[in-house]
């Protein structure tokens, strides 16, 4: 059977952060500096250093996952279906954590302390998390429903290792 490539961009929202959060990354890696908002010359320069990961990146990560679970060209079109129907939601997110943390750096580097400003912000991203990690578990379910049962158990130890390996480092 012949191999049906799957874009790179969406590959990386399948493994990022074990299956969970990788719309954040792909959504991410996507945005501009300007969309980004990023302020300075030296931000942009952090995130396209962070874009490029380390070994690879989680695109070299995905690839080995996807590759090691051996999927068939029904299954990716399955996969890269759910990410592409996912990917809006995971960038209108995004911009809404990006401009809420801006907002938020803004108000603990003033002159003034402002508790009820920082906490009615700090409340917004905690609020802002949930909606995402919600999405992305949704995301991470559908995909796992298009797996074997194999493919799952396979899966759920690759990303255990990961986290193993993980922690040893940091």
């Amino acid at each position: 059977m012949k191999a049906v490539p799957i874009n790179n961009a969406l590959v990386s929202i399948a493994l990022a952060c074990g299956l969970t959060f990788g719309g954040v990354a792909y959504a991410y890696s996507e945005a501009s500096s300007d969309e980004r908002n990023c302020t300075s010359e030296r931000e942009h320069q952090h995130w396209r250093h962070h874009d490029k990961g380390h070994h690879g990146g989680p695109m070299a990560k995905v690839k080995k996952l996807l590759k090691e679970l051996d999927l068939s060209s029904e299954q990716r079109q399955e996969v890269r279906t759910i990410l592409e129907e996912a990917k809006p939601e995971f960038k209108a997110n995004l911009r809404e954590i990006r401009a809420n943390h801006h907002q938020l750096h803004g108000l603990i580097r003033g002159n003034q302390f402002d508790q009820e400003s920082i906490q009615v912000t700090a409340d917004a991203q905690g609020e802002l998390a949930r909606k995402l990690t919600l999405l992305g578990a949704r995301v991470h379910t559908d995909i796992f429903k298009v797996l074997t049962d194999e493919q799952r158990q396979k899966a759920q130890k690759l990303i255990a290792q990961k986290h193993e390996r993980y922690k040893m480092h940091h």
